[in-house]
């Protein structure tokens, strides 16, 4: 038979009817070529089949009917697949066995597919009899049968050594590509579910397989997993399906370590694959194996799949393999049957730490990114993984569709397959890269609250694997008691005054802790050097609570990371022991675990390290000040541990007096006195008076300014609407904001209290309306809430809340007020506490006797009166070009352009942050200050920078809800270097501390008169509310719009994980090109910010904190 006459008779993976359609033209084939190897023993193509065939017609006599489940309960061996191929050839569906898992789990996957029979080999005899029992117990109607024995433990059943089919076998002759082949375990997590994979789908995976790989028939592969796991498809159809060799490993496994070397080159394997864990585990024996013998290895490409790959790993591969040594990164699950996305990996592919690519998707499958509501994320950010096939996927055993409940985006009908099996939720996290090619981050869920931020462990354990002496590392979160509040924390500082000093950090608890198992790469790790690695890649709130050292990661069969083994396991990394902290260390540090709310700090530990903000720093401060240290956040910023600040406030005398004081000392600084306070009483802000006045000139636009619209879904198991509204009622009661209106009096605008609230909350049903419905409503809800106008004619609601049903389970909250009445401070901590107060995780809050806004009103009167503010006000130079006409039409609308900022580009700014001891802000403020000065041409830049306006000296204004933001001028140069713009921006935002509350439309009247500025810069990084496993908050949507020509904002949001650069600009005076060319032009400062600045900044840090740390 001629090769053309021989490749005509294997038909192709997209014509193949069954497997064994395709294996029988590659039998005939290849039909003398070994199929299978194990030890010493090898099968030729034909060989096996006889023996299926015979495994075939013993299933047949037995009454197995085509689609009948027969399961497989043995260890690696040429005729464990030849069982497989038997159960196959019967028309039925072959469930595989892992005889090493628990009985209990056996029996629970024997009692979901209710095999007709189970075949074992001798060893495992006993298991099977006793999960046969079990099956046949739990089976309807099933006749009572001893499990079957494979072929060669019973030679009188082996077929004569003859191509002719063995006596008695009728092969059905009715199936087709949807037949069920396989039943394999899924790997998510809970209740064991199964999934019945069809011959269509591997044989789809098979094609992919070869569209992208070209296997062929000298391949040479391995069945390194096991069968219950679905990678083991991929490698034994791998080899079968393209007349390649496989080869089985004699019991037991070759694990990754150094006998997998030995294992690939002794049988020339030219396919290896491997789980991401796996490859990491091989990794470090690969490196201490001789070159010569690395060089033996025989590879045309590495597969991984399984689980997220992450970048590092690929990069010491190529380290050790070399750049030409080609990585294949696979994705799929067990009810595709066979990879749905292959992409082989480049060096530049795996240059940064984050998860490695997978490449796009195979030929006929297609795939969304979704959020909760089943509505597409925008590009760059994370959403769930949802798979589309036109043929579909198989079913879940025991259920009547794979996704009853999936998100249903356009996919026509079709009444072969209904729509619901066409589409898979993957259940997994993922997001588009930049090419458009698919980044699998982690499993829904994953994410664990530590520190009330909501993090991803994997991204722990990435910054981990980069330190040195880490060659592997698990992250996992351990559920944490609350942590002890300020006020209780305070010891000596009681009464009215710590009390207030508590603030939200007496609410809910920060969540889980962070453990971190680690493998060394030989020498002991060292604790100090690792955490102070640590810090240099990772802001703190992604520090780990506690480090174990482990000699391996455990693993499960399938090579997946065994949880349930790791937790608990090794032994405690500790560092250095400290010296016992002095009587006023303690009573400093007593004060820091309050606020961070980690019962186990030590006087050395970095406070932003412990995972803590600047907001936190802000109530620090206020319970250090109660306490009687006199303290700014600047001190916190320059020395972050109790040591240092101690050291630091010790210069002075004052700081002296108040150490050896036993009781609370005055507080030091402005704070206004009750009359001074009295003076503030119904008078509003400068800001305030700003926003008012815009707003007047504004609404009949229509355009939005200063009208803020919030909204996002809770999720709860069982969703109480009634006691959710209570809650929101209850929280308002306690507000003295919500009893404020504005009316106008003359040329201004005065501040009214009324009796009760003025808020409207409303609650509407929505069950009815189909999710298309719902989401038309919730629309039309918010452009009617926009077109009323907020009344300040006299007494009225400033705020107005909605909460839509939606389903038993979840709700969608509308907020709505005036921007001269809230900042988004006070907004999420307001959220904050009615969900607190809704889950019934904390007190109730006492109602606040007075509104703290009339002290903050004084405090600012008193600020424009300070000698020091004037002077700063006549010093101060604005740039020409960044002055425009106060009194220019209002806008039509405000366009709004925005663009995502790479997660762990944030989290490296943040860290760089923390190790050079300057604001956050600073960084990202410099890098909108350079960008506008590269396109301006200009060679300064006057911005309106959004200062935190809640000072320590003001009693309550940390927990209040209102406006304790302001504007602030800052002018800045165009700087010569990155490292240059940081230092000026950082050392502009700490002198324009003390002059945080001045009025700034006094400057400009002074100043430039008719006049204000072109931009304005806020910079917000507090999360959105979260939930705590059983409640949850998802898809933030808000409407902010200010009223100057452009303004820039910076987002992150820790807790959705969702970072923006955003602009907001009248169109008069910026195009929407001209905005996405800016917001450009400063990620791109961004990005070299982390490649110029990070030596010299740090440097500079260290200078001024008095030496290296």
């Amino acid at each position: 038979m001629s090769d053309r006459e021989q490749e005509a008779i294997v038909p192709s993976l997209v014509q193949a009817p069954t497997l064994i359609a395709r294996w029988r033209g590659v039998v005939a084939r290849h039909a003398t070529s070994v199929a299978v190897a194990c030890g010493e023993r090898e099968v030729t193509y034909g060989e096996l089949d006889q023996r299926a065939r015979a495994v075939a017609a013993h299933l047949l006599a037995r009454g197995v009917a085509a689609s009948q489940r027969v399961a497989l309960c043995a260890g690696p061996s040429i005729d464990a697949v030849a069982a497989m191929l038997g159960v196959l050839y019967a028309g039925a569906t072959c469930v595989a066995l892992e005889p090493r898992w628990p009985q209990s789990r056996l029996r629970e996957l024997v009692a979901l597919a209710r095999p007709r029979l189970i075949l074992h080999d001798l060893e495992h005899a006993a298991l099977a009899a006793s999960l046969g029992q079990e099956a046949v117990a739990g089976a309807c109607s099933l006749p009572d049968v001893l499990p079957d024995v494979l072929p060669d433990m019973l030679p009188d059943v082996l077929p004569p050594s003859s191509s002719e089919e063995a006596p008695g076998l009728r092969l059905p002759s009715d199936l087709g590509r949807e037949q069920p082949a396989y039943v394999i375990p899924t790997s998510g997590t809970g209740p064991l579910r199964a999934a019945s994979v069809r011959h269509a789908d591997v044989l789809q995976g098979l094609a992919a397989c070869e569209a992208a790989l070209e296997p062929g028939p000298g391949d040479v592969w391995s069945q390194l997993h096991s069968g219950a796991f679905h990678l083991a498809l991929w490698e034994l159809w791998g080899a079968l399906a393209f007349g390649g060799r496989l080869v089985l490993p004699a019991a037991p496994r070759p694990r990754a370590s150094a006998e997998l070397l030995s294992f690939a080159t002794r049988h020339g394997l030219t396919v290896l694959t491997l789980t991401p864990w796996e490859l990491s585990e091989w990794l470090p024996q690969l490196a201490l194996a001789p070159a010569a013998e690395r060089a033996r290895l025989t590879l045309s490409f590495l597969l991984v799949a399984g689980d997220v790959l992450p970048a590092g790993a690929v990069r010491r591969w190529f380290e050790l393999m070399g750049e030409d040594a080609v990585v294949v990164n696979g994705y799929g699950t067990a009810e595709t049957g066979g990879p749905v996305v292959l992409g082989a990996l480049a060096v530049a592919d795996v240059a940064r730490d984050v998860p490695a690519p997978l490449g796009v998707a195979v030929e006929g499958v297609s795939w969304q990114l979704l959020d909760e509501r089943g509505r597409p994320v925008p590009r760059g950010a994370a959403g769930e993984l949802v798979l589309e096939r036109g043929a579909g996927f198989g079913a879940l055993v025991g259920a009547p569709a794979l996704v009853p409940d999936s998100p249903a985006p356009d996919v026509p009908d079709s009444p072969d397959v209904p729509a619901s099996a066409r589409r898979l939720r993957t259940g997994d996290l993922a997001r588009q890269a930049a090419d458009g090619g698919l980044v699998v981050v982690e499993r829904l869920g994953a994410s664990v609250m530590t520190r009330g931020v909501r993090v991803s462990p994997g991204e722990v354990e990435v910054a981990l694997r980069g330190c040195s002496g880490v060659a592997a590392a698990v992250v996992l979160g351990r559920g944490a008691a609350t942590g002890p509040a300020t006020g209780a924390a305070a010891g000596p500082a009681a009464g009215p005054a710590a009390g207030a000093a508590a603030g939200p950090a007496a609410g809910p608890a920060t969540g889980d802790e962070l453990e971190a198992y680690l493998v060394p790469t030989g020498a002991a790790l060292d604790a100090e050097l690792l955490r102070r690695e640590l810090r240099d890649r990772v802001p703190g709130f992604l520090h780990p609570h506690e480090l174990r050292v482990l000699d391996e990661v455990p693993l499960t069969t399938a090579g997946r990371l065994d949880r349930d083994a790791l937790r608990g396991s090794g032994q405690p990394l500790t560092g250095r022991r400290q010296a016992a902290p002095t009587a006023e260390e303690a009573r400093m540090l007593e004060l820091w675990c309050g606020v961070l709310q980690a019962p186990e700090l030590a006087v050395e530990d970095d406070f932003f390290a412990a995972g803590g903000t600047s907001i936190r720093a802000v109530e620090l401060v206020i319970a250090l000040r109660t306490a009687g240290f006199p303290c700014a956040v600047r001190d916190v910023l320059q020395a972050p541990t109790v040591r240092e600040l101690l050291r630091r406030l010790s210069g002075s005398a004052a700081a002296a007096a108040a150490a050896a004081t036993v009781g609370p000392a005055p507080a030091v600084g402005p704070a206004p006195t009750p009359a001074q306070a009295e003076l503030g009483a119904g008078a509003v802000s400068d800001l305030q008076q700003v926003m008012l006045e815009q707003y007047a000139r504004h609404a009949a636009a229509g355009n939005g300014v200063y009208h803020v619209q919030e909204s996002f879904t809770l999720l709860d198991r069982q969703l109480d609407a009634a006691r959710l509204v209570r809650s929101f009622a209850e929280e308002i009661a306690r507000e003295p904001a919500f009893r404020t209106s504005f009316v106008r009096e003359g040329a201004g605008y005065r501040r009214h209290q009324a009796p009760a609230p003025q808020v409207e909350l409303a609650r509407e049903d929505l069950h009815a309306l189909t999710p298309a419905e719902q989401t038309t409503r919730l629309g039309a809800h918010a452009r009617a809430d926009l077109a009323r106008p907020f009344p300040f004619d006299g007494p009225g609601a400033l705020a107005r809340f909605t909460v839509f049903e939606l389903s038993a389970t979840s709700a969608r909250i509308f907020s709505s007020s005036h921007h001269a009445n809230n900042d988004g401070w006070s907004q999420q901590q307001f959220l904050r506490w009615v969900m607190a107060a809704y889950r019934g995780a904390s007190e109730p809050r006492e109602l606040l006797a007075s509104d703290p806004y009339d002290a903050y009103v004084a405090a600012q009167a008193k600020v424009a009166d300070d000698l020091a503010a004037r002077e700063h006000g006549r010093q101060l130079a604005l740039a020409p070009g960044s002055l425009v006409p106060i009194d220019r039409p209002p806008p039509a609308r405000y366009l709004e352009v925005s663009r995502e900022l790479p997660r762990e580009e944030v989290l490296g700014l943040l860290a760089l942050s923390q190790r050079a001891r300057v604001q956050a802000k600073a960084l990202f403020l410099a890098a909108a200050a350079q960008g506008l000065a590269e396109l301006t041409k200009d060679e300064a830049i006057t911005l309106g920078v959004v200062v935190n306006g809640r000072q320590p000296e003001v009693p309550g204004m940390l927990e209040a809800h209102g406006l304790y933001w302001n504007l602030q001028a800052l002018t800045l140069q165009q700087a010569a270097g990155a490292t240059h713009a940081v230092s000026a921006v950082h050392e502009e935002l700490t002198r324009l501390e003390r002059f945080a509350l001045a009025p700034l439309s006094a400057l400009l009247r002074a100043r430039a008169p008719g006049q204000e500025l072109r931009y304005t810069f806020n910079y917000t990084n507090f999360p959105a509310v979260g939930g705590d496993g059983e409640l949850e908050t998802r898809d933030w949507r808000a409407l902010d719009t200010w009223h100057y020509p452009m303004n820039l904002g910076v987002h992150l949001d820790l807790e959705t994980h969702e970072h923006q650069l955003r602009i907001a600009c009248d169109p008069a005076y910026c195009s929407e090109l001209e905005a996405a060319r800016l917001l450009a032009v400063i990620a791109g400062q961004l990005e070299r910010l982390l490649v110029e600045a990070p030596a010299d900044l740090v440097a500079r840090g260290a200078a001024q904190a008095g030496g290296p740390r």
